[in-house]
């Protein structure tokens, strides 16, 4: 699960969440839009250097665990345009073993 901080971050504890954003192109889109703002699903495969296609799956895996989303389209725009959710991810590792065993760590 990721929740809001006051910082405009995502505090991410969900295994789930950590092992998406852990996958390395999807973690090098998700720091791509935060470091340098929205961008086409063609500018950032031309940017990462991957094709297009493989940039959308990738987002939409990114979407689906709230931490990109399509911004708000411009006039006259032709492509969707992502953004980041959050500028940080902060990572919060769950307290109690039976959550630590569901991320994969032993304690």
């Amino acid at each position: 699960m990721a929740t809001s901080s006051p910082h405009d971050d995502l505090i991410l504890s969900d295994p789930r969440v950590l092992r998406a954003v852990a996958q390395p192109v999807r973690n090098a889109l998700l720091t791509h839009l935060q470091r340098h703002g929205p961008a086409t699903v063609a500018a950032l495969a031309g940017d990462l250097e991957i094709g297009a296609s493989t940039a959308g799956r990738h987002l939409r895996v990114l979407a689906e665990h709230g931490l990109v989303r399509p911004a708000a389209e411009r006039s006259g725009e032709r492509s969707r345009t992502w953004e980041a959710v959050a500028k940080g991810l902060p990572i919060e590792l769950p307290a109690d073993t039976e959550s630590q065993a569901g991320s994969g760590d032993t304690p």
